[in-house]
Protein backbone atom coordinates (compact mmCIF):
# COMPACT_ATOMS: atom_id res chain seq x y z
CA UNK A 1 0.00 0.00 0.00
CA UNK A 2 2.54 2.22 0.85
CA UNK A 3 4.41 2.24 -2.91
CA UNK A 4 0.91 3.35 -4.45
CA UNK A 5 0.39 6.45 -1.53
CA UNK A 6 3.20 8.13 0.10
CA UNK A 7 1.15 8.96 3.07
CA UNK A 8 0.67 5.18 4.46
CA UNK A 9 3.95 5.06 6.05
CA UNK A 10 6.24 2.27 5.32
CA UNK A 11 6.82 0.05 8.79
CA UNK A 12 4.32 -0.58 11.48
CA UNK A 13 0.67 -0.85 11.60
CA UNK A 14 -1.24 1.36 13.41
CA UNK A 15 -3.07 -1.44 15.35
CA UNK A 16 0.80 -3.48 15.70
CA UNK A 17 1.84 -0.04 17.47
CA UNK A 18 -1.44 -0.05 19.63
CA UNK A 19 -0.57 -3.87 20.94
CA UNK A 20 3.32 -2.93 21.58
CA UNK A 21 2.29 -1.10 25.00
CA UNK A 22 0.09 -4.82 26.17
CA UNK A 23 2.92 -6.97 24.90
CA UNK A 24 5.53 -5.23 26.80
CA UNK A 25 3.73 -4.90 30.54
CA UNK A 26 2.77 -8.73 29.69
CA UNK A 27 6.70 -9.70 29.07
CA UNK A 28 7.75 -7.75 32.13
CA UNK A 29 5.01 -9.01 34.53
CA UNK A 30 4.70 -12.41 33.37
CA UNK A 31 1.12 -12.29 32.22
CA UNK A 32 -2.06 -12.89 34.30
CA UNK A 33 -2.25 -16.40 35.83
CA UNK A 34 -5.70 -17.41 34.52
CA UNK A 35 -7.81 -17.25 31.12
CA UNK A 36 -9.96 -15.76 32.83
CA UNK A 37 -7.76 -12.84 34.05
CA UNK A 38 -5.82 -12.76 30.35
CA UNK A 39 -9.74 -12.24 29.44
CA UNK A 40 -10.17 -9.54 31.47
CA UNK A 41 -6.88 -7.80 30.35
CA UNK A 42 -7.71 -8.06 27.01
CA UNK A 43 -10.96 -6.89 27.23
CA UNK A 44 -9.69 -3.75 29.58
CA UNK A 45 -6.52 -2.86 26.82
CA UNK A 46 -9.01 -2.78 24.59
CA UNK A 47 -11.77 -0.86 25.60
CA UNK A 48 -9.32 1.87 27.41
CA UNK A 49 -7.51 2.06 23.46
CA UNK A 50 -10.80 2.59 21.93
CA UNK A 51 -11.47 5.49 23.98
CA UNK A 52 -8.01 6.94 23.92
CA UNK A 53 -8.38 6.91 19.77
CA UNK A 54 -11.48 9.12 20.23
CA UNK A 55 -10.09 10.86 22.42
CA UNK A 56 -13.23 9.88 24.90
CA UNK A 57 -13.01 10.17 29.00
CA UNK A 58 -12.14 7.15 30.06
CA UNK A 59 -13.91 7.76 33.60
CA UNK A 60 -16.95 8.77 31.69
CA UNK A 61 -16.68 5.97 29.43
CA UNK A 62 -16.82 3.47 31.93
CA UNK A 63 -19.77 4.71 33.33
CA UNK A 64 -21.52 4.60 30.67
CA UNK A 65 -20.95 0.82 30.90
CA UNK A 66 -22.31 0.33 34.44
CA UNK A 67 -25.80 -0.17 34.66
CA UNK A 68 -28.08 3.08 35.88
CA UNK A 69 -29.46 0.69 39.15
CA UNK A 70 -27.49 -2.18 39.95
CA UNK A 71 -29.73 -5.56 40.40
Amino acid sequence: MFVDDQLVPPGSSISERSLRELVVARRMSGDTRSAQGTQSTMTLFSLFGTWNFRDENPLAACQKLLPAHPP
